[in-house]
């Protein structure tokens, strides 16, 4: 089975770029279910309250997604399992977050491993430009600060996860569709000559 993960920014155009590889490719998309989570709206609302029940949901959530996969198929995915992670340093106060860091190995070790991971970093413009367009109104609470965060919380994972898997790292100019199907073809070109071995981390300019 091969697995390719899709990681960025709220708003960095995850979904959009897994589903043009899932057609490129001929690989099943996975998407994130974080519409369903009934936690998601209240955390925005009331983020000190909410964090803990949000990402522990989350967690549970992504880990069950990525267990059922049938190892017989491919897939895209629009994100990697340690983005829990990620998101629960950010959002978690210190005494919470030390339960949650002890429970994620655990949870996280019954998905499997990505054979690629694609990391998007869009300028914060853009980014707002994104979660503005497609009008999900509890998203109208996410303030500049918290995206910061995010975007610096990222370009440093990149370079982590780069340490044990493929990563293919894009820092975008512009969020077209044109930038998406550039990215794309990039991606495509490297599963099309998938080295044996972990590669590292590469990373392009585009749009």
């Amino acid at each position: 089975m091969k697995l390719i993960c899709v990681e960025g920014n709220i708003g960095s155009g995850k979904t959009t770029l897994a589903k043009k590889l899932s057609e490129r490719l001929n690989f099943n998309f996975i998407g994130e279910e974080f519409e369903e989570n009934p936690f998601l709206p209240l955390f925005y609302a009331k983020p000190e309250e909410f964090a803990f029940p949000l990402e522990f949901s989350f967690l549970l959530d992504r880990a069950r997604q990525l267990k059922r996969l049938d190892p017989c198929f491919n897939y895209v995915s629009d994100y990697l399992i340690q983005k829990s992670l990620w998101f629960a340093s950010t959002n978690l106060k210190s005494s919470d977050l030390k339960a949650y860091s002890d429970l994620f190995p655990k949870v996280a070790s019954i998905t499997p491993e990505p054979t690629l991971v694609v990391f998007l970093h869009l300028p914060l413009k853009l980014v707002k430009a994104n979660i503005i367009s497609r009008g999900r109104d509890y998203e109208k609470e996410i303030n500049e600060d918290y995206l910061h965060s995010l975007n610096e919380k990222y370009l440093s994972e990149a370079v982590q996860i780069g340490k044990k898997t493929n990563v293919l790292n894009f820092v975008l100019a512009s969020n077209s569709a044109e930038t998406y199907d550039l990215v794309a073809e990039k991606v495509f070109h490297f599963m099309e000559n998938l080295p044996l071995t972990v590669s590292g981390i590469q990373e392009f300019k585009v749009g």
